[in-house]
């Protein structure tokens, strides 16, 4: 009979609309949870007829179900938290039920406000959710035979201090380096300095065959250098010490060469009358140019005319190939990147053998200085830990420490999968994979650090759909009473 099959069809009515009720009112529940992703409801109808009159098909009652909206993503909202994470765009966090039970499987979930948690029972510092779920990473430093990937741990302990090995040294030198030579040079007669161009220039100090200066050489030396930079090296223990660096110019460039020396400082105090411990040491070049072949400076008198004779020769010293030396298009010649720096001494700490990775060219500097683009070392000293920080691009997780070291540790892969909306929905916005979800790919998702990603519930529209809902349940009671009404009627006519 119509009557019974119109009161089944409302009953049923009833039911998809109480179904879509309790969506409605589980997105307005999560509107505030991070990474929430709300279900719509779906309607479809069932046809009720035997007959195969087309005209004769009437409506027949509903069915409803769930829509995911997982691939629908939310705002994202700053954060200060700076372990909180938000995905932009496509792709799912790894994470772990219990970091400790591997029998739980791997869950996959949008909701990135992950922060530190300490876990008693194994003393191990988490990424963790505020559902429970741990961050899942790619460790990058692994133990050999270890596993790379598993839930993430940060660990605290301090950095141990590295001794320094190596300097890297990128500068260049000034054609005509200021300095601040004496008026004249009593050595040889009517011979002035033409400061700073070095047409006629005798060095007042003489570099022995050891290449050091000493304490009664150092008030020369400093008048005739230029600083080079300094920087602090450490030893094994991270106990740092301050080198400084001075270039010495030993000719001019007349001679189609220019040679220069380097310095570094070996001691902060010094006696002045001392002519033994070295003060500042040379820096071999490991360059091959011999001595006796840089050619002669002119020296003329105070009216630039040549007193007589063929000229003299510089009057200092050098060991065989400890200069730098330069073309006229300021090119290094004999440019050894590599130089071994053996027992680099400062205030009479030994810090052993350092290599020094040099680059240099001699170009015009107005100021007349030598300019360093890079001066640093490979050294630190111990070094507490301080937090973590997560390059939003790479998604790595580096350890930062007070002596200014950054060790990457850790990258967060992003997954993604064929079908998405078929992922399994678990407790705390979590998902697990399904036959029809397909296994998880890996991505090159983007990242947003200190941020997360909203629930992608609107308000204004889910009250919308509640009237919606609300009319549709009124109506379907409507069919209800109506349809008892009319059994009532015809139970009358029986009477």
């Amino acid at each position: 009979m119509g009557i019974l099959t119109a009161m089944n069809s409302a009953v049923g009515g009833l039911g998809a609309q109480s179904f879509a009720l309790e969506n409605i009112s589980g997105n307005i529940a999560n509107s505030s949870t991070t990474g929430f992703k709300r279900k719509d409801t779906s309607f479809a109808d069932l046809v009720r007829s035997n007959t195969s009159n087309a005209a004769r098909v009437t409506s027949g009652g509903v069915t409803a179900s769930s829509r995911s909206t997982i691939t629908l993503d939310g705002d994202i909202q700053g954060s200060a938290v700076d372990t909180h994470l938000a995905i932009n765009g496509t792709g799912f966090f790894s994470v772990s039920a219990d970091p400790l039970d591997n029998t739980l499987g791997t869950r996959y979930t949008r909701a990135g406000d992950f922060e530190q948690y300490y876990d008693a029972r194994n003393g191990q510092t988490y990424l963790r959710n505020g559902s429970g779920y741990s961050l899942i990473g790619i460790n990058m430093t692994p133990a050999i035979g270890e596993d790379p990937k598993g839930p993430i741990t940060i660990d605290k302990t301090s950095q141990s201090a590295k001794a320094s090995t190596q300097i890297t040294y990128k500068l260049n030198l000034p054609t005509e380096p200021v300095t601040t030579y004496s008026a004249a040079n009593s050595t040889v007669a009517g011979a002035n300095i033409y400061d700073p161009s070095y047409s006629a220039t005798s060095i007042p100090y003489q570099i022995a065959s050891t290449g050091k200066v000493v304490g009664t050489q150092v008030t020369d030396f400093m008048k005739n250098s230029i600083a080079g930079g300094t920087v602090t090296v450490y030893d094994a223990q991270g106990t740092p010490a301050v080198v400084q660096l001075r270039w010495s110019k030993f000719e001019e460039a007349s001679t189609g060469r220019s040679e220069w020396g380097l310095f570094y400082r070996n001691a902060e105090t010094y006696d002045a009358t001392d002519t033994t411990d070295a003060v500042w040491t040379q820096i071999p070049s490991n360059t091959t140019i011999n001595d006796g072949t840089l050619g002669r400076v002119a020296a003329t008198d105070t009216n630039g005319v040549a007193p007589g004779g063929t000229g003299w020769i510089e009057t200092y010293t050098h060991p065989a190939s400890t200069g730098f030396f330069f073309d006229s298009n300021g090119k290094q010649l004999d440019a050894t990147s590599a130089i071994a720096v053996n027992n680099l001494t400062v205030n009479g700490k030994n810090f052993g053998t350092m290599t020094l990775d040099m680059a240099a060219t001699e170009f015009a500097d107005k100021n007349g200085l030598a300019s360093a683009n890079q001066l640093t070392q490979d050294g630190y000293s111990t070094g507490a830990f301080e937090g973590v920080s997560i390059d939003n691009n790479s998604g790595i997780i580096s350890y930062n420490y007070s002596n200014g070291q950054t060790v990457q540790k850790w990258k967060i892969p992003i997954v993604a999968f064929n079908g998405a909306s078929y992922l399994k929905a678990e407790d705390g916005g979590a998902y697990t994979e399904t036959i029809q979800s397909g296994s998880p790919i890996d991505i090159d998702g983007a990242l947003s650090s200190s941020a997360l990603e909203a629930s992608n519930v609107d308000i204004s529209e889910e009250f919308t759909k509640l009237i919606v809902t609300q009319q549709a349940f009124s109506a379907n009671s409507k069919v209800i009473t109506t349809a008892d009404q009319m059994m009532s009627d015809i139970l009358q006519i029986i009477r």
